[in-house]
């Protein structure tokens, strides 16, 4: 599993908001669910010890209506996923953490790709 990770405090503004993109492109080598290529999303507020967004997805999940195929269909992607998280003034202090995580699959030979973009 591969990583990246951002921390912030919540400001004191009047109406506070977290926007990001990410998007992922996963192998797909018809394994089962739990040995597949996957992304994970979340949102962590770290202070208080709760997940405000949180999205997992393994190669071709059915959960996800959208997957893009590529070169034949060994491939898949998640188009670029928008999210806004409003109402953090709610966590005003607090220090939260976006992290993305991309795996290859449990039994070591198939990849994937993660991308994320934020906004300030």
């Amino acid at each position: 599993t591969t990583f990246v990770a951002q921390t912030a405090v919540v400001p004191l503004t009047g109406n506070p908001q977290l926007r990001f993109q990410w998007a992922a492109v996963l192998e797909d080598p018809s394994h089962s669910p739990e040995d597949q290529p996957y992304v994970n999303v979340v949102v962590r507020n770290v202070t208080k010890g709760i997940d405000l967004y949180s999205r997992r997805y393994f190669t071709n999940d059915p959960t996800f209506p959208g997957w893009k195929d590529y070169l034949g269909g060994s491939w898949k992607a998640i188009p670029w996923q928008s999210v806004v998280l409003g109402g953090l003034s709610a966590y005003t202090g607090d220090t939260i953490e976006l992290r993305i995580d991309g795996a290859d699959c449990a039994l070591g030979g198939h990849g994937g790709y993660v991308y994320l973009d934020g906004e300030e």
